[in-house]
């Protein structure tokens, strides 16, 4: 398997969190199952996760 596979399971960190600073790529198919799964290997993507977790945040604090 080469960097590229996105399916490597050395790229992903404790087999969920994709990993891959090569990758340019923010989004990924899951190794299992339906779904996407983050790059965490780029900045974007931590940021990415920060605008989500901050929308969440706010709509419960919000709607509480």
């Amino acid at each position: 398997m080469n960097q590229f596979d996105k399916q490597n399971p050395s790229l992903f960190k404790l087999g969920i969190f994709y990993f891959n600073k090569n990758d340019a790529d923010l989004m990924v198919p899951k190794r299992s199952g339906l779904g996407w799964t983050v790059n965490f290997a780029h900045t974007r993507s931590w940021i990415f996760t920060g605008v989500i977790v901050a929308v969440i945040l706010a709509a419960v604090i919000y709607l509480s």
